[in-house]
């Protein structure tokens, strides 16, 4: 039997954990509406009804904030079970930019995701607010038009206030140095964390906190800024999309993107060519509705073909072929055209 809650939301299943809270795909059984809904246990079960709505910061904020690139809160209520809960329904969603990197979809469409949240990320600046916990779980895309939309404000907070004391400082792996040290937020801490997000797109690092945890030193990598440094990038990202990041993720604020928007508009001046997409190692695709290329790394009897199809057909056009002796230094010349064919 299907669990109820509030009266009124039919729970299908948990989409994820949030701050505060879990997330569950749950339907509106009053008005047969899909959505997301997302439970956050009162830590203070005496509070009134009253005092709870006004000291949620998470569903104010993200409700205050409404925009085409922000998911949007649909109710607001208050569930009395064994203990009392507040629950935000929300816009259900596809999946999360999180998802799209263990999905390897290519570096085209996660720079598009990562403008259209840039978009969002703009206007919650422009309303002297901070997100504070910018990365690819809480960046959602939309069922319909593929929308990247950002999402969880539990950290969300005015710009120049004190935190609350419930609030930790900031998601710890995408905080810059600023933050270990002065303690301060400001545009220019998200403006890092959108960042650090581009930069495990591009590189599609999914395992992020893992890959961190493996550092013998990594509480100092994080607290000087030295992620992107430590890590480097792979070497299909092309140079220009690693300038972007780089000035994105400077360690000194000044040094960074004035705003969410000239971060924007960087990323529109990319001027791509074939926009390709890892199939795995030796093969990278991409379909353009009328033809389809491929970049192929092949044995080929004592050595390794590196070359580039189009339409089933082999093409010099795309890149020279070359054959090598060692994979090694066949997969970095694959990797290298990769990177200096994705752009102009």
């Amino acid at each position: 039997m299907s669990e109820i809650i509030a009266e009124k939301y039919e729970k299908k299943q948990t989409l994820g954990q949030g701050n505060f809270g879990k997330v569950y795909k749950a339907e509106n059984i009053t008005l047969s509406r899909e959505c997301a809904l997302k439970v956050i246990p009162l830590k203070d079960q005496n509070q009134t009804d009253i005092d709870t709505y006004k000291n949620n910061t998470e569903a104010f904020n993200q409700s205050k904030l409404e925009h085409k690139n922000i998911v949007k809160v649909q109710e607001v209520n208050i569930h009395i079970g064994k203990t009392k809960s507040l629950t935000i329904e929300m816009e259900i969603m596809s999946h999360s930019l999180e998802k799209s990197i263990s999905d390897n979809k290519s570096m085209y469409e996660m720079v598009e995701f990562i403008k259209q949240a840039l978009i969002g990320l703009q206007h919650i600046h422009h309303n002297d607010y901070c997100h504070r916990d910018i990365k690819p779980a809480n960046i959602l895309i939309a069922k319909s038009n593929r929308t990247a939309k950002l999402s969880d404000f539990g950290l969300s907070a005015i710009i120049g206030d004190n935190l609350p004391k419930h609030l930790k400082p900031q998601y710890v792996f995408h905080a810059p140095p600023e933050l270990y040290n002065d303690k301060l937020f400001s545009p220019k801490t998200d403006i890092y964390s959108m960042g650090l997000t581009l930069y495990r797109c591009v590189n599609l690092h999914y395992n992020f906190k893992n890959k961190i945890f493996s550092l013998n030193n990594f509480k100092k990598i994080l607290q000087k800024g030295q992620i992107i440094d430590t890590f480097g990038f792979e070497k299909t990202v092309p140079l220009k999309i690693q300038t972007i990041t780089k000035k994105a993720c400077h360690k000194n604020p000044n040094n960074r993107y004035s705003s969410a928007q000239e971060f924007r508009n960087a990323l529109e001046r990319i001027n791509w060519n074939i926009c390709w997409k890892k199939h795995n190692d030796c093969e990278w695709q991409y379909d353009d509705g009328s033809d389809v290329y491929k970049i192929l790394l092949k044995p080929n009897k004592s050595k390794y073909a590196v070359y580039a199809i189009k339409n089933c057909r082999r093409s010099k056009k795309i890149i020279q072929p070359k054959d090598f002796s060692n994979v090694n230094d066949a997969k970095a010349y694959m990797d290298s055209q990769i990177a200096q064919t994705m752009v102009h």
